[in-house]
């Protein structure tokens, strides 16, 4: 009697044991990426902005902001650090931490500006808006926010 209460034991405990190291695997393959999503959610970016006119001015805690209008009396603001862009008609989300710099250059068919992205990689991208937004962010005379066809450049740090 006493073997098949251990054998049983050892059968639970066996299988608890191998769910507990799968779980605890998979925690280890995801964890990176967890990691890297919590990273950016908290991370603010730096910038130099160089308007119309020419005047540089740096930002911080820059941001890709837009308004939802979801009712008539209801507005979803969105805060995004990424840029929202389309390459002919595939959107792409273009994240912050992997731009250089982002031109922007008047849209021939659009009322968008065309915006050519060079990434920190060196690569570099012609695209439009998905999503007609603006840049804000701090400066140190106070908050701004920036229409893409007020900028020429921005260069991030």
């Amino acid at each position: 009697m006493q073997t098949k209460m251990t054998d049983r034991l050892n059968g639970r405990a066996g299988r608890l044991m191998r769910w507990g190291l799968g779980v605890l695997g998979l925690l280890m393959l995801l964890g990176p990426a967890v990691v890297h999503g919590a990273d950016q959610a908290n991370q603010t970016f730096e910038a130099t902005l160089t308007d119309a006119e020419g005047l540089e001015t740096n930002v911080t805690n820059l941001v890709f902001y837009w308004e939802e209008q979801l009712s008539e009396t209801q507005l979803a603001l969105h805060e995004l650090k990424h840029v929202p862009a389309k390459r002919g008609a595939v959107p792409i989300k273009i994240n912050f931490d992997r731009i250089g710099q982002i031109e922007f250059k008047p849209g021939s068919t659009t009322d968008r500006p065309v915006l050519s992205i060079t990434l920190k990689s060196g690569k570099a991208g012609e695209f439009t808006l998905e999503i007609p937004g603006s840049f804000k962010g701090q400066t140190e005379f106070g908050d701004m926010i920036a229409a893409p066809t007020q900028l020429t450049k921005i260069v991030f740090k």
